[in-house]
């Protein structure tokens, strides 16, 4: 069984029906780490077909595991971006990997198509 309908179920709950609609007009919502994707899914459900959610991580293992999560919630038509953080500190004289500069462009673009109505494709 996949998991998707534990973010249908949240939505249905009248506590968390509230806090998202506390989030759509520009609230904010704190959550313990394993309740972050199914949360995140069902804003996504919340905002529609043309909707956009961005999930700031603090570290990289975290962005992958919502990530990851976040793949097997969502429909399948639904586009999951990835913007890894940068493998360089600032003062080092090291450039980034091709891959991580290719990947953050990508989201990027994906963004910017995102904003002027374009569909994203998964």
């Amino acid at each position: 069984m996949s998991p998707a309908p534990i973010s249908h179920w949240l939505a249905q709950d009248s506590a968390v029906a509230k806090a998202l609609t506390e989030l759509s007009s520009g609230g904010s919502l704190t959550l313990p780490a394993g309740a972050w994707s199914p949360a995140v899914a069902a804003v996504l459900n919340n905002a529609g077909p043309t909707g956009v959610v961005v999930v700031v991580c603090a570290t990289g293992r975290e962005s992958d595991q919502v990530r990851d999560e976040l793949r097997g919630l969502v429909p399948p038509n639904t586009a999951v971006l990835d913007f890894p953080a940068w493998e360089t500190l600032p003062h080092e004289r090291l450039s980034p990997h091709a891959e991580t500069v290719a990947r953050r462009r990508s989201a990027l673009g994906a963004l910017a198509e995102a904003a002027q109505g374009d569909r994203v494709a998964p």
